[in-house]
């Protein structure tokens, strides 16, 4: 495709162009896309472990289908068994910085990030008609919503950068310091915690 400005011919839609006027190659924008572009920054998954996180993917595909159209969940078990796989996906799909990534590569801390992360949501789906019902959270549900949220912020910021995770963190300052009409600090914090990850 090529199109005409002041009388010459520029290409559009072509191989990048390198410093020493030769054409790049798909690596090159692989390269320059990893660089500059959240979203492509993945991990390289090849051989036998690229198999099983393509299957993973395409099971949480069929998931949502099945769930849109044909499962009569709750709402609370549907959201949260959803938010669970997101979690899960996002810690093995996006490394934690940008920049060229090991083959086959999971670091431990990323593991313990993944299992708590979607433990956090997995908890809430299997107890979420006591949860509901209870008039006041516990210490642990407590714990578990903050490690729930602090994991999907996490995810957040590997998949998409730092500019959604500063507003929602200014949102959750604002409900922390002035939103919320609850009078002590820990009342606030409880309201906040229930509100973002119990509802």
């Amino acid at each position: 495709m090529a199109f005409w400005k002041k009388g010459s011919k520029v290409s559009v839609n072509t191989a990048p162009v390198m410093e020493d006027g030769s054409v790049g190659t798909a690596a090159d924008v692989e390269a320059v896309m990893k660089k500059y572009d959240r979203e492509s920054n993945t991990r390289i998954w090849e051989g036998v472990p690229k198999i099983v996180v393509t299957c993973i993917l395409a099971i949480f595909s069929l998931f949502c289908i099945y769930v849109t159209l044909f499962a009569s969940w709750l709402e609370e078990t549907r959201l949260t068994t959803f938010m669970a796989f997101i979690v899960f996906l996002g810690f093995l799909v996006f490394p934690v910085k940008k920049g060229t990534q090991k083959v086959n590569s999971l670091p431990w801390y990323d593991i313990v990030l993944m299992v708590l992360g979607t433990g956090a949501f997995l908890f809430f789906t299997c107890n979420s008609i006591s949860i509901q019902q209870a008039s006041r959270l516990n210490w642990y549900e407590m714990a578990i919503g903050i490690v729930g949220i602090l994991a999907l912020a996490e995810v957040c910021r590997r998949s998409v950068g730092l500019p959604i995770l500063i507003v929602a963190g200014c949102f959750i300052i604002y409900a922390l310091v002035w939103g919320l009409n609850n009078p002590s600090f820990g009342r606030r914090i409880t309201r906040t915690v229930g509100q973002l990850f119990f509802t």
